[in-house]
């Protein structure tokens, strides 16, 4: 409900929030917050489950593209056998990481000798935090940098989700010091601390699909309004009054499953009787049919894929799985493999400090035949040569 100078207006709606904005600052804690209120990680995560269907394919389409299929090699070493996770594993969660946020992190364990890695775990990537060059938590002794690890950052005042100081990785202190954190991110212009994801861009786009699927839902579930508005002449109720009348026609006359439904209304006299005043809605089908196309259209930009590896069919074209097989493969080339060196990069570091010279490499995402495609775009080579 809203008060105004004259007016008492009952509103059936909801509060708005905002597109994540990105940003970096030291407050008055330990470590450099990561967006304006310290959650741009837990925004992304909300806009990955909850706006667009066509952001939350993309996503886990190029994860699973750049964690493949595993590694080429099989070794002992790959099995990082003192985790719960194998490296595949951890790949794949770092994929996720890498394609949603634009890094990922590493908890590295040493063995008791401090010459060995033990044990490599995932750490989520939301529930990092950098600590501030003057954190005195280990720097005084070890003059070591760090991060800051809390289950749950909106609430880290609650004692079970106190942030706990982990060192970065240095060799040097791998006795003294022996769980520390590895961190892996893309470069992002303006940024001296954390990173953007590819996405960035496209937030605003994320957010309206967000909003345009809440406004449908929310036009079904509250049908009374605003499809009329109704003036009650009977003089002005107590707030008491206001209330059981608000929550009585919303609950009898709101909603789907009260669409069609007559409404009764009992009056002392013709002059109290109500004005029912119907809203008259402008065509938005097409508005939103328009809005759609432009946002399914700047989420595939963003994510640099085409609406055919997207799963969009195009009316009255033929050849979609070569196209889809060939729109793959450039994909993997251009985007993916690229990305997979970011995660081969973390592993071939680890496996060089246990001593391992052999180089591992993750394998490709083959849900194509690449030598199929190959020999189909050279008969339509030759097929165009014929023509000409």
């Amino acid at each position: 409900m809203i008060n105004t100078d004259k007016n008492l207006i009952m509103r059936f709606g909801r509060q708005e929030t905002g597109t994540p904005l990105m940003s970096e600052f030291f407050g008055s804690n330990q470590w450099i917050n990561y967006g304006v209120n310290n959650d741009f990680p837990q925004e992304l995560i909300r806009l990955y489950q909850n706006s667009s269907i066509m952001h939350t394919r993309l996503i886990n389409l190029k994860a699973d593209m750049i964690a493949g299929n595993g590694f080429d090699q099989e070794a002992d070493f790959l099995l990082n056998s003192f985790s719960k996770d194998s490296y595949r594993v951890i790949a794949k969660k770092c994929a996720l990481d890498k394609v949603l946020f634009g890094g990922f992190y590493l908890n590295i364990i040493w063995d008791k000798s401090g010459k060995k890695i033990a044990q490599v775990e995932h750490l989520p990537f939301e529930k990092m935090r950098i600590a501030k060059y003057d954190c005195d938590v280990i720097r005084n002794e070890y003059q070591l940098e760090g991060y800051y690890f809390s289950k749950d950052w909106l609430r880290h005042r609650r004692s079970e989700n106190k942030p706990v100081f982990l060192p970065e990785f240095n060799p040097e202190y791998s006795k003294e010091l022996p769980s520390q954190v590895m961190f892996f991110k893309t470069y992002s212009p303006g940024l001296d601390y954390y990173t953007l994801p590819s996405y960035n861009a496209a937030l605003n786009s994320l957010k309206l699909d967000y909003e345009i699927s809440v406004y449908h839902l929310k036009n079904v579930q509250n049908g009374l309004m605003p499809g009329m508005i109704i003036v009650n002449k009977s003089g002005m109720p107590t707030a008491e009054e206001r209330q059981q009348i608000y929550d009585e026609t919303k609950a009898r006359y709101s909603g789907a499953d009260n669409a069609g439904d007559f409404l009764m209304v009992y009056a002392e006299s013709p002059d109290k009787t109500p004005d029912f005043i119907p809203v008259q809605l402008n065509s938005s089908d097409q508005r939103f049919k328009d809005l759609d196309e432009k946002i399914n259209r700047d989420i595939m930009i963003s994510h640099q894929l085409t609406s055919a590896v997207a799963g969009i069919e195009t009316a009255g074209k033929l050849g979609a799985t070569q196209e889809i097989m060939e729109q793959l493969i450039y994909a993997q080339n251009t985007l993916i493999s690229p990305l997979q060196l970011d995660l081969e990069e973390a592993i071939n570091k680890i496996a060089k400090i246990n001593g391992i010279d052999e180089v591992f490499t993750l394998k490709k995402y083959k849900i194509y035949d690449e030598q199929a495609v190959a020999m189909s775009m050279d008969r339509n080579v030759q097929k165009i040569k014929l023509i000409n």
